[in-house]
């Protein structure tokens, strides 16, 4: 599999005529099964760090799929609520994203379903282990979108 490694707004097309979302720009992605030489180093971080998981923070050579998880779920933050979760611009901010939960999105959107908004939290989750994996994510994002297809 690949991990990407910088899901984000910019990085996702949206294809009107065909309905579906694409990322794009796999520059900094991660084969998991290649035995070449990465381009990251142990002690590095790669992304971009709005949306950016806590474990990637400083260490992206070692990341798992659900990093990626983490960064779409900050990417549909973003979609829904106007803002990324965390904007790190200090340490302060950095240390944010390891520790601390993103604001509700209730707070932006009253109008977000509940249930997408629990979805998306649930993929910002700061234990990798706890997030929804990304076939259960896309999965729970159809039926989600069929039921309001808006």
């Amino acid at each position: 599999g690949i991990v990407h490694r910088d899901v984000k707004p910019a990085n996702v097309v949206i294809n009107r005529a065909r309905g579906v979302a694409q990322l794009c720009d796999f520059g900094i992605a991660k084969d998991l099964e290649s035995t070449l030489a990465s381009l990251t180093a142990s002690g590095m971080g790669l992304g971009t760090m709005a949306y950016m998981p806590p474990e990637q923070v400083g260490e992206a050579k070692h990341v798992e799929p659900s990093a990626d998880v983490y960064s779409l779920g900050a990417t549909l933050y973003h979609f829904l609520a106007g803002r990324p979760p965390f904007s790190p611009t200090n340490m302060k901010a950095l240390w944010e994203i390891v520790d601390q939960p993103p604001p509700p999105l209730d707070a932006f959107r009253a109008e977000v379903p509940a249930e997408v908004s629990a979805l998306v939290h649930a993929t910002l989750a700061k234990d990798p282990d706890e997030r929804p994996p990304i076939w259960s994510l896309v999965e729970q994002l159809a039926a989600l979108r069929a039921r309001w297809p808006g």
